[in-house]
């Protein structure tokens, strides 16, 4: 409440924006907006062809890329799927709650496929033109590849970076779009009611003195 001018009331009241029955809240529809369903999807197909990649190269070659040794492939997309699979949980059953675990998750996905990003390109740099070799028991020695089998390793390397920086830019949508809808501190309008309180008047001609007609 305020005191405006003499004789006037500000009265300020904090008005709940009205919801028509059987429609989804404001910061909900907003992230209905960024399609959940579709991103998810995609972030969970991405996640399991990066898995199934990253896999067969660990198990398969011998001499890794450092970014295959410490697993980058395997954990980054475990992150996404999970990521995707609460983006599809949000897009059916749309909760304020699953909406800030999908922005949680997916802020710290794209952090850490950014630094998956960072080891695949360092890989590159600084292993460009290594030969890829398998462990011989009987020669108790690297073999080198098979030049033929050698591109087809590096083919499949760059494959796993492209699906990488494909999760990182999924990851930064489904982060974006649950920031629009949740990173607001309230949805409510301000209304102003004014009330007027007028004081009754005196005119000094109507008063009469004692004694005078």
């Amino acid at each position: 409440m305020e005191q405006g001018a003499p004789g006037t009331v500000l009265l300020t009241q904090i008005v709940p924006p009205a919801q028509v029955p059987g429609t989804r809240p404001k910061p909900l529809e907003k992230f209905q907006q960024g399609e959940p369903l579709a991103l998810g999807i995609t972030q969970i197909l991405v996640g399991i062809q990066q898995t199934a990649f990253g896999i067969i190269m660990i198990a398969l070659v011998d001499y890794h890329y450092p970014a295959l040794q410490v697993g980058t492939t395997i954990w980054t997309s475990v992150l996404c799927v999970i990521s995707g699979s609460l983006s599809v949980a949000a897009s059916r059953k749309p909760k304020i709650p699953l909406v800030k675990a999908v922005l949680a998750l997916n802020s710290v996905s794209a952090v850490l496929l950014g630094v998956g990003l960072v080891v695949f390109f360092l890989s590159f740099t600084f292993l460009h033109g290594v030969h890829h070799c398998t462990w011989d028991p009987e020669q108790m020695e690297c073999v080198p590849a098979p030049l033929e089998v050698q591109g087809i390793l590096e083919g499949v390397i760059i494959l796993l970076f492209i699906l990488t920086l494909l999760q990182f830019c999924l990851a930064l949508t489904g982060a974006a779009f649950g920031c629009k809808a949740i990173c607001r501190d309230s949805y409510v309008d301000m209304a102003v009611v004014i009330y007027q309180h007028t004081e009754p008047s005196t005119n000094p001609t109507s008063a009469q003195t004692p004694g005078t007609v």
